[in-house]
């Protein structure tokens, strides 16, 4: 009895090691399963493991989903074999007129167009806190022939000298003539004097930010910027951009700019924070929707309608994303055009036909 028990064990051990064995061959494509002839239109393909072939329908030994139909041999297109594809474990794929509009692709001519770039930055609004005290000064002492209704001539005297000193040291500081007129008009309706505003009207408003390095080469003096003010963040206030600094910032790899504003100022006041955007202009080059990319960095690749209803997995090198546009540096040239929707279908069939092939040769991929 013990003899017959101990047989059963030894041969229940020889089936389940015989059938590990046969799975892990073919989970590493040493063969595959399929009872294949080129005398059957038709195989059965498991979606998670491409090398698991067979001519019959069933389940895969190796994770037990059901297999999925499919054609024996990659669909040729009219007029001879397919161009080949330069992305590792991809090749091309040819599909009728009616699958593709069953499975909805669409393609974009690629083209050179003007780039632009957009930069959002937080900037400060800035002020000199010697001019805005002299400000004040200025206006006391200019005051005091309103205050008093009948001041001495001697009170006058020292008023008119101090103010004379105060108007000669904003001058200096750049102060406008114009700036001084409303400050006087100011005087007979104390309520209508705004600090602020005078200051901006006197020395001019300006936003100071920090610029990456990696958009200095984008950005000059004169362009234009818009200023969003957490007071009215819905309100657009217009700027410019009047000068970069020539030194960066060794921690945060960036520079010192300074934007003017020209009008608003009673959405800025001095020392606050500010958010500024504006479009840095990478100049005309090719650019592709975001939609066509598949792996962004050193392996990014599209799929290019080569002709009609023939789809190359192609290597390109981007450059900026700008957006929902990327800038294609390599691999592109003007008239192509790029699968924009339904690439991921594309993409799936690429690496389910290029896995058949392998496994139909005896090898596994590596990608």
């Amino acid at each position: 009895m013990k003899k017959i028990i101990l047989l059963l064990i030894v041969l229940a051990a020889v089936a389940v090691g015989f059938y590990k064995w046969n799975d892990l061959r073919i989970l590493f494509g040493a063969t595959d399963i399929s009872h294949q002839s080129d005398a059957h239109s038709e195989q059965y393909q498991c979606p998670m493991h491409p090398q698991v072939i067979q001519d019959y329908p069933g389940n895969c030994p190796i994770c037990g989903m059901r297999l999925v139909k499919t054609e024996s041999k990659s669909e040729v297109a009219p007029g001879g074999t397919l161009p080949a594809s330069d992305v590792p474990g991809h090749v091309t794929v040819h599909l009728t007129d009616e699958k593709i509009r069953s499975i909805g692709v669409v393609t974009e001519t690629v083209n050179e167009e003007p780039l632009k770039l957009p930069s959002r930055l937080t900037g400060r609004v800035f002020y000199n806190p010697q001019i805005l005290d002299l400000l004040y000064r200025y206006r006391e002492a200019a005051q005091v022939q309103i205050r008093y209704s009948k001041p001495t001539a001697e009170l006058i005297a020292e008023s008119r000298a101090v103010t004379w000193t105060l108007r000669t040291q904003l001058r200096r500081l750049g102060v406008s003539e114009d700036a001084f007129k409303k400050i006087e008009e100011s005087l007979k309706d104390p309520t209508s004097f705004v600090p602020a505003n005078v200051f901006f009207e006197a020395s001019g408003a300006y936003i100071d930010a920090r610029l990456p390095v990696s958009d200095l080469s984008h950005a000059h003096v004169g362009q234009q910027a818009q200023i969003y003010s957490p007071m009215a963040p819905e309100k657009k206030l217009e700027g410019v951009l009047r000068s970069l600094d020539s030194v960066v910032d060794g921690t945060s790899q960036t520079l010192a700019v300074r934007f003017e504003v020209a009008s608003g100022y009673e959405l800025l006041k001095p020392g606050m924070f500010v958010t500024v955007e504006m479009e840095l202009d990478l100049g005309v080059s090719l650019s592709i929707p975001s939609s066509a990319l598949f792996n962004p960095g050193k392996r990014a690749y599209v799929f290019v309608e080569r002709e009609p209803g023939v789809f190359v997995p192609q290597m390109i090198q981007m450059g900026v994303t700008a957006g929902e546009r990327v800038q294609v540096v390599e691999g592109l040239k003007t008239g192509d055009k790029v699968v924009t929707a339904a690439n991921f279908l594309l993409d799936s069939e690429s690496r389910f036909q290029a896995a058949r092939g392998n496994a139909a040769a005896g090898g596994h991929s590596h990608d």
